[in-house]
């Protein structure tokens, strides 16, 4: 073999090399380091924002909330706090638990006040208040979201008032027949429980009985 034809095939030899170390490096997949730059990219967000437990909250009440993250994170330095509107009032929940997982907890106690009947909202971003929420990476938390209105959860801390009541006709009531009384009052209430009235008559004293209203600004006793 000439001394050229070895030099071609030496450099051939070389090219091929070079090409297989090409796909091997390309068909190996990302190194570690690859991947970790890969997933410092990703900053830790906001995912959702809860509220389990529904209904009317009164006064001294605590409404737990849970906020959602994308990731694991870290919270340190001081307390971060979210804003609430209630009602067209703006008070903040502060943070209770969750550091080194992906979901903190929230809480706000209701004062007096405080009411919304349309359903209180979640207003971003998320107050940090001076503290510091990272990932394992370092990574700072996005703090904004999309604010969100929680429709089934309300404040009501004015307490109903009294406003009339209707007896039953008059007349001559003989045993069996039924007394019925209704009581009126400036918004709708709730009824817990078999609340009675004392009603007194010449024969002594007796109870009305709860029958119905619950929900209404009207309740409705009876005594039979």
């Amino acid at each position: 073999i000439s001394m050229y034809k070895v030099k071609q095939l030496l450099i051939l030899i070389t090219s091929i090399l070079f090409l297989l170390g090409m796909v091997t490096s390309c068909g190996g997949g990302a190194s570690e380091e690859e991947i970790r730059a890969y997933t410092i990219e990703l900053q830790p967000a906001i995912d959702d924002i809860r509220i389990s437990t529904t209904g009317y909250y009164l006064e001294t009440e605590t409404i737990t909330i849970a906020i959602d993250f994308n990731k694991v994170v870290n919270v340190t330095v001081a307390t971060p706090r979210l804003e609430l509107d209630i009602g067209g009032t703006t008070v903040y929940a502060d943070y209770v638990s969750g550091t080194g997982t992906k979901t903190f907890l929230f809480t706000y106690d209701i004062i007096a006040g405080l009411n919304d009947s349309d359903g209180i909202t979640a207003i971003s971003p998320l107050d940090l208040a001076g503290a510091t929420i990272k990932d394992n990476y370092n990574n700072d938390l996005i703090p904004t979201f999309i604010d969100k209105n929680f429709s089934n959860v309300f404040v009501d801390t004015t307490i109903p008032t009294f406003q009339s009541i209707t007896k039953p006709t008059d007349g001559v009531y003989i045993p069996d027949e039924i007394l019925s009384f209704s009581i009126t009052f400036d918004e709708d209430v709730q009824v817990t429980g078999l609340p009675r009235i004392e009603l007194q008559l010449d024969s002594g004293n007796v109870f009305l009985d709860y029958v119905s209203g619950s929900g209404s600004d009207t309740l409705v006793f009876e005594y039979l």
